[in-house]
């Protein structure tokens, strides 16, 4: 069974540490479409299709909770290992 990549929401209120993330995610040839948002509360408004993402469809469900739950782990030993790099 073929899927479509997943899409990535990024939520971040600086614009240097945006950047960053997305060379970051380009460096390691990530290529799923990418949508970022400043705050928790826009990152609502596009998760449920509201306010000025309103045009768009809503998330998809069910989500495969393991899948779900393996990419959280990711991303936390990613962004760990961004914040404390070995010498």
């Amino acid at each position: 069974m073929l899927t479509e990549p997943a899409e990535v929401l990024i939520v971040e209120d600086t614009p240097n540490d945006l950047e960053l993330t997305l060379r970051a995610l380009k460096k390691n040839n990530v290529t799923n479409s990418i949508q970022s948002v400043k705050d928790g509360a826009e990152a609502l408004d596009y998760l449920f299709s509201k306010g000025h993402f309103s045009d768009r469809e809503a998330v998809v469900k069910p989500v495969d909770y393991s899948k779900f739950a393996e990419s959280i782990t990711r991303i936390g030993l990613y962004w760990l290992g961004l914040n404390h790099p070995r010498h």
